[in-house]
């Protein structure tokens, strides 16, 4: 059994979280107006359900996620947007420098992360950014996507098997 989220503890997730929901909102959005805006509205749609329902859990941090997921995709939808490009330069490039290696790089990994979101279906996108991008262990992947620990696990080594065929070069 789970703790029941109340609003006592919507302050202290709030503080422990926003920045890396932000960092995951932004990544749909690639816009800093619409990534805090989004954010804001995140944590507004936890405090009406905990306002309102009984919201137990074991992961909290797993539960803002999946809330996180799911209001960004339907504002996705509402707006017939596809996601772009996972902006990996920023993790790769330091002080504005650009040696070739880590264009390079910065190359390998946005064309990896295009791959991810052209050709897996959205739920094993997910997976795959929760656990390589996010580094979620399998048990806050299964809160979040609301599937089976082996499910979750199969679709990792499919993925990664998928990966090293498609860029055997490289990986």
């Amino acid at each position: 059994m789970g703790q029941y989220l109340n609003i006592d503890d919507l302050q202290t997730l709030y503080q422990d979280h926003v920045k890396e929901i932000s960092a995951f909102v932004y990544n749909f959005f690639k816009n800093p107006e619409e990534t805090f805006d989004t954010t804001q509205d995140i944590f507004f749609k936890l405090f009406e359900h905990i306002q309102n329902q009984k919201i137990e859990t074991t992961n909290p941090r797993a539960y803002i996620y999946k809330v996180a997921r799911n209001h960004c995709i339907d504002v996705l939808k509402k707006k017939k947007i596809q996601t772009t490009t996972y902006e990996a330069n920023s993790a790769l490039l330091s002080n504005g420098r650009r040696s070739e290696a880590k264009i390079i790089d910065s190359l390998i990994i946005d064309s990896i992360y295009n791959y991810i979101e052209n050709n897996l279906p959205e739920t094993e996108a997910t997976i795959f950014k929760l656990k390589f991008i996010y580094n979620f262990n399998l048990e806050e992947i299964v809160d979040v996507v609301g599937t089976s620990l082996s499910t979750v696990s199969r679709i990792i080594k499919k993925i990664t098997l998928e990966l090293e065929e498609k860029f055997p070069d490289i990986l």
